[in-house]
């Protein structure tokens, strides 16, 4: 089964107010570069793709909302973006 588009949310709660937001990770599986969308504008935000086994394979600071995974082997990986004291986790294949 292949998911083109993966979408994962999480509640954010605080005293003054509760907001949900949802990160797009596309395409899933991914080829040569992977789109992230719904992040916070104004943010940096960094990036780190881990193999199955918990190996860090890739860390970069998203720039423009895309990420070079060209270069990575054929596999299931977990993606993880750190943004504004927020961590968002999502399953990502990476497929040849």
């Amino acid at each position: 089964m292949l998911v083109d588009d993966l979408a994962v949310g999480y509640v954010q709660t605080g005293l003054a107010e509760a907001s949900i937001r949802t990160l797009g990770i596309s395409p899933n599986p991914a080829t040569d570069q992977l789109r992230i969308t719904g992040l916070g504008a104004g943010f940096p935000a960094t990036v780190k793709v881990f193999s199955s086994t918990g190996r860090l394979e890739r860390m970069a600071n998203l720039v423009n909302g895309t990420l070079s995974v060209e270069d990575l082997p054929a596999g299931a990986y977990i993606l993880q973006v750190d943004q504004a004291g927020q961590r968002y986790q999502a399953p990502l294949m990476i497929a040849r």
